[in-house]
């Protein structure tokens, strides 16, 4: 029986908060711009997941984003009146929501590609498709469920790289019931046959998500 993903994401955001990591990790929100993670990664691997690939990861901008596009806001509405304060603001709202997201999409499908890589190129463990998250549902709606299986694929990567005993070191640390899970979704990532591997044709399908 697999995992439940919604469960196993607040497990591992338990774990994820064991790397002290600069960005905010306490939530599924926190994590939806894919920086948080970013930064654990290049912690589990510093030579793949390099400086220049961390920079390559855009900074959330905040939960005071629309406060800051809005302010002052002079435009002019489709039937040509001027519009200041409220109207346009929640138009703006709208548009740099929009805006944010696909740019936080944007991110985490950075982050999946390279996991997919280093897990196939590096560990030699091909990621199955079942495998695979839903990054828009993670970036638009900080999914609990897609946001599991991203950080199951994080897990995967930090128990079979080099430095794999010090990652099982720091699960030992955390409460017996969130290593119960950790130590299920582990299971559940080393016994899948994958006979689904991913294929070079499939990086393609990240785009189209």
């Amino acid at each position: 029986m697999s995992v439940d993903k919604a469960e196993l994401c607040g497990s591992l955001l338990t774990w994820l908060q064991t790397f002290h990591v600069p960005s905010p990790c306490a939530s599924p929100q926190d994590l939806s711009s894919g920086l948080a993670v970013a930064y654990v990664l290049n912690q589990i691997d510093p030579s793949w997941f390099n400086e220049a690939w961390l920079q390559g990861i855009s900074e959330d901008p905040g939960p005071n984003w629309k406060l800051k596009v809005t302010s002052g806001l002079l435009i002019r509405g489709q039937t040509g009146e001027e519009m200041t304060r409220d109207g346009p603001a929640r138009h703006m709202s709208w548009v740099m929501g929009r805006k944010r997201d696909r740019c936080l999409v944007s991110n985490l499908k950075m982050v999946l590609r390279s996991l997919v890589e280093y897990s196939q190129d590096v560990l030699a463990h091909p990621v199955s498709e079942e495998h695979l998250p839903d990054v828009s549902l993670i970036g638009e709606f900080s999914d609990p469920a897609e946001l599991g299986k991203l950080l199951q694929l994080v897990l995967g990567c930090a128990i079979s790289c080099e430095k794999k005993q010090d990652h099982i070191q720091r699960i030992m640390t955390l409460e017996e019931s969130v290593q119960h899970v950790v130590m299920e979704a582990i299971q559940e990532l080393m016994t899948k046959d994958t006979p689904d591997s991913l294929s070079p044709e499939t990086y393609g399908n990240f785009d189209s998500q």
